[in-house]
């Protein structure tokens, strides 16, 4: 089975116009100011033409994005998690859409469909010792405070299509907040080529063993072409893992043993 695939314009129309009846929430993000922005949507309108969404908490608003601010959205149905780019055509408000206001997009004319397993985390394999660089970026609250260092490297420990854990020295855990943004590049096997991707930090580890574990969220993906095409390269590389650490599972094969397949 292919780990993504593009809709066609049946399916497409048919996915979104489910998704709304189901007020189903996405992930919405953009970038602004420099920086990557997310915010948790609800999709609750789709026609031929638009696409209705609202904030999913009322104290978040969707009404300060500007019209015409491209945007990528991403939301979860069934077994599989489908991408896609539009922008923001205008804004309603009123009695049923709250204080938080509801943005219409345009309709997509291209969704993409992602096996959900690409985004399940898949260990960096065993005989790999994967390095990865990162830096400090801003934080998603304003806060202006920079840290004592703000480039760092550690290693990562797994990786999906939707973020990595990345293994950095306890002594540099003061340098860290949960909502910090990060600039994150590593290379995922001898020979590839790099990754450079934007980062939110989620989660911050208890220090053990000299260690701390950051947990990383790639931001952005979806939102542009050059984007889901990375998109596309991280569900190779986590398949690829997916596929080592099962064969590591399984132990190597002896030559007469009956019970092998």
């Amino acid at each position: 089975m292919n780990s993504s695939e593009i809709l066609t314009s049946d399916e497409l129309m048919d996915v979104l116009a489910q998704a709304a009846e189901d007020q189903r929430e996405a992930t919405m993000s953009y970038l602004s100011g420099g920086k990557w922005h997310v915010l948790e949507v609800r999709l609750c309108f789709c026609s031929s033409e638009v696409l209705h969404v609202e904030a999913a908490e009322r104290s978040n608003s969707v009404a300060y994005i500007q019209i015409d601010q491209p945007v990528g959205i991403s939301f979860e149905k069934d077994f599989c998690k489908y991408v896609f780019e539009t922008s923001v055509a205008g804004y309603q408000t009123g009695i049923n859409s709250g204080l938080a206001g509801r943005a219409i997009l345009l309709r997509p004319d291209r969704v993409e469909k992602l096996q959900r397993r690409a985004y399940y985390r898949a260990q960096v394999p065993a005989d790999m010792r994967v390095k990865a660089l990162f830096w400090h970026r801003g934080y998603t609250n304003n806060d202006v405070e920079i840290p004592a260092e703000n480039y760092w490297e550690g290693h990562m420990l797994d990786l999906s299509a939707g973020g990595t854990l990345i293994e950095v020295d306890e002594r540099l855990r003061d340098n860290f907040k949960e909502g910090q943004l990060v600039g994150v590049q590593f290379t995922p096997k001898p020979y590839a080529k790099p990754f450079l991707l934007e980062g939110l930090l989620r989660h911050i580890g208890e220090e053990w063993n000299g260690q701390v574990r950051l947990g990383v969220e790639f931001l952005g993906l979806e939102a542009s072409a050059e984007g889901r095409e990375t998109l596309r390269r991280l569900v190779e590389v986590v398949e690829e893992y997916r596929e080592a650490e099962n064969a590591q599972e399984c132990g190597p094969v002896v030559a007469g043993d009956e019970t092998a397949v």
